[in-house]
């Protein structure tokens, strides 16, 4: 197996690349506008057979739910960041910048509020 070097995609032949013009593979009509990562392309070709072996799962709809759970939350966000598709369209302003300090401030608050409440 070949993965994320060699310009070919040949599920056949185990290479899994998506380094190379006209390459257009996606997840899913639903992930249209992320095209899959090697990570994806992985996932989406043994991911099913993955989960069942760790799980034990052989039911055909929990397996798919749990397949397409998985790739929402976590492959999705491999393949959009390894394509450069930003998280926010552009076409959306966010409420809100994030930084360092944000983070700690929201930490520092949720122990505040935690604090405050075991002494109520």
């Amino acid at each position: 197996m070949l993965v994320d070097v060699g310009g070919e995609y040949d599920p056949e032949r185990l290479r899994f690349d998506h380094h190379q013009r006209g390459f257009n593979e996606v997840f899913s009509p639903a992930y249209a506008h992320i095209k899959l990562s090697s990570a994806g392309l992985i996932y989406k070709h043994f991911g099913r057979e993955v989960i069942s072996n760790m799980t034990g799962i052989n039911d055909d709809s929990k397996l798919e739910k749990l397949y397409q759970r998985l790739y929402k939350g976590m492959i999705a966000a491999m393949d959009g960041i390894d394509n450069g598709v930003p998280q926010i369209p552009e076409s959306v302003s966010p409420a809100y910048h994030d930084s360092t300090c944000t983070l700690v401030y929201g930490t520092l608050d949720k122990s505040l509020h935690v604090q405050h409440q075991r002494h109520n």
